[in-house]
Protein backbone atom coordinates (compact mmCIF):
# COMPACT_ATOMS: atom_id res chain seq x y z
CA UNK A 1 0.00 0.00 0.00
CA UNK A 2 0.83 3.49 -0.78
CA UNK A 3 0.94 6.01 1.65
CA UNK A 4 0.18 9.84 1.02
CA UNK A 5 2.66 11.73 2.37
CA UNK A 6 1.53 15.31 3.50
CA UNK A 7 3.12 18.09 3.37
CA UNK A 8 4.37 19.58 6.84
CA UNK A 9 4.26 23.28 5.80
CA UNK A 10 0.75 23.11 4.25
CA UNK A 11 -0.65 21.81 7.57
CA UNK A 12 1.11 24.06 9.81
CA UNK A 13 -0.25 26.77 7.26
CA UNK A 14 -4.12 25.63 7.46
CA UNK A 15 -3.31 25.34 11.53
CA UNK A 16 -2.15 29.06 11.91
CA UNK A 17 -5.05 30.05 9.42
CA UNK A 18 -7.64 28.28 12.08
CA UNK A 19 -6.36 30.17 15.20
CA UNK A 20 -6.33 33.43 13.07
CA UNK A 21 -9.77 32.77 11.80
CA UNK A 22 -10.95 31.89 15.88
CA UNK A 23 -8.70 35.15 17.43
CA UNK A 24 -10.66 37.38 14.67
CA UNK A 25 -14.11 36.00 15.56
CA UNK A 26 -13.14 35.70 19.17
CA UNK A 27 -12.05 39.29 18.88
CA UNK A 28 -15.05 40.32 17.57
CA UNK A 29 -17.14 38.97 20.08
CA UNK A 30 -15.51 40.38 23.32
CA UNK A 31 -15.38 44.15 21.06
CA UNK A 32 -19.40 43.69 21.01
CA UNK A 33 -19.44 42.09 24.86
CA UNK A 34 -17.77 45.35 26.18
CA UNK A 35 -19.70 47.51 24.48
CA UNK A 36 -22.82 46.11 25.67
CA UNK A 37 -21.81 45.11 28.96
CA UNK A 38 -22.86 47.31 31.88
CA UNK A 39 -20.90 49.67 33.25
CA UNK A 40 -19.00 50.64 30.38
CA UNK A 41 -21.27 52.63 28.10
CA UNK A 42 -19.82 55.23 26.62
CA UNK A 43 -20.93 57.75 28.92
CA UNK A 44 -19.26 55.77 32.22
CA UNK A 45 -15.71 55.71 29.79
CA UNK A 46 -16.09 59.24 29.54
CA UNK A 47 -16.67 59.96 33.46
CA UNK A 48 -13.50 57.44 34.62
CA UNK A 49 -11.32 59.09 31.98
CA UNK A 50 -12.89 62.41 32.73
CA UNK A 51 -11.93 61.36 37.17
CA UNK A 52 -8.57 60.42 36.18
CA UNK A 53 -7.82 63.31 34.35
CA UNK A 54 -9.05 66.11 36.82
CA UNK A 55 -7.23 63.54 39.67
CA UNK A 56 -4.03 64.41 38.07
CA UNK A 57 -4.51 67.76 36.34
CA UNK A 58 -5.53 69.40 40.27
CA UNK A 59 -3.20 66.85 41.63
CA UNK A 60 -6.02 65.81 43.96
CA UNK A 61 -6.41 63.17 46.68
CA UNK A 62 -8.86 60.18 45.47
CA UNK A 63 -11.49 61.25 48.22
CA UNK A 64 -11.52 64.39 47.34
CA UNK A 65 -13.81 64.23 45.15
CA UNK A 66 -17.50 64.78 45.86
CA UNK A 67 -19.71 64.04 43.71
CA UNK A 68 -19.78 63.63 39.95
CA UNK A 69 -22.39 63.31 37.19
CA UNK A 70 -22.51 63.61 33.14
CA UNK A 71 -25.04 63.98 30.69
CA UNK A 72 -24.71 63.31 27.05
CA UNK A 73 -24.96 66.05 24.94
CA UNK A 74 -28.04 66.22 22.83
CA UNK A 75 -26.95 67.74 19.86
CA UNK A 76 -23.92 65.97 19.42
CA UNK A 77 -24.50 62.18 20.44
CA UNK A 78 -20.71 61.14 21.70
CA UNK A 79 -19.89 64.24 23.85
CA UNK A 80 -20.53 63.98 27.22
CA UNK A 81 -20.60 67.17 29.20
CA UNK A 82 -19.07 65.37 33.18
CA UNK A 83 -18.83 67.67 36.37
CA UNK A 84 -17.14 67.50 39.54
CA UNK A 85 -17.16 68.83 43.06
CA UNK A 86 -14.24 68.83 44.88
CA UNK A 87 -11.88 69.67 47.79
CA UNK A 88 -9.29 71.62 45.93
CA UNK A 89 -6.98 70.99 48.97
CA UNK A 90 -6.29 69.52 52.62
CA UNK A 91 -7.26 73.11 53.65
CA UNK A 92 -10.68 73.27 51.85
CA UNK A 93 -10.97 69.22 52.96
CA UNK A 94 -10.93 70.00 56.71
CA UNK A 95 -13.19 72.98 56.24
CA UNK A 96 -15.48 71.76 53.45
CA UNK A 97 -14.75 74.17 50.79
CA UNK A 98 -15.96 72.84 47.30
CA UNK A 99 -14.67 73.39 43.85
CA UNK A 100 -16.29 73.16 40.66
CA UNK A 101 -14.73 71.95 37.49
CA UNK A 102 -15.92 69.74 34.47
CA UNK A 103 -15.17 68.41 31.17
CA UNK A 104 -16.83 68.07 27.63
CA UNK A 105 -15.42 64.71 26.26
CA UNK A 106 -15.85 62.72 23.27
CA UNK A 107 -16.12 59.41 22.92
CA UNK A 108 -16.80 57.90 19.34
CA UNK A 109 -17.68 54.32 18.26
CA UNK A 110 -14.66 52.56 18.60
CA UNK A 111 -13.99 54.59 22.39
CA UNK A 112 -11.40 56.67 21.09
CA UNK A 113 -11.25 59.53 23.78
CA UNK A 114 -11.03 63.56 22.93
CA UNK A 115 -11.17 66.02 25.19
CA UNK A 116 -12.94 69.01 23.43
CA UNK A 117 -13.03 71.54 26.36
CA UNK A 118 -12.27 71.36 30.55
CA UNK A 119 -13.54 74.65 32.66
CA UNK A 120 -14.88 75.49 35.57
CA UNK A 121 -17.71 76.71 33.65
CA UNK A 122 -18.68 73.51 32.52
CA UNK A 123 -19.12 72.13 35.74
CA UNK A 124 -21.12 74.86 37.13
CA UNK A 125 -23.26 74.27 34.09
CA UNK A 126 -23.91 70.70 34.63
CA UNK A 127 -24.35 71.11 38.59
CA UNK A 128 -26.86 74.16 37.99
CA UNK A 129 -28.70 71.50 35.68
CA UNK A 130 -28.29 68.51 38.40
CA UNK A 131 -30.04 71.39 40.89
CA UNK A 132 -32.49 72.36 38.46
CA UNK A 133 -33.60 68.64 37.66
Amino acid sequence: MCKEKKNPVLIAVVVVLEILITAWTLHGFAARSIENAMGTSKGDVAEQYATQLLLNEKNLEEDWIRGYSYVQIDLHPDIYRVGFSYYADQKDAEVGKESIYGYDIQVDSDYKITIKEGSSAIGMDLWSEKIEG
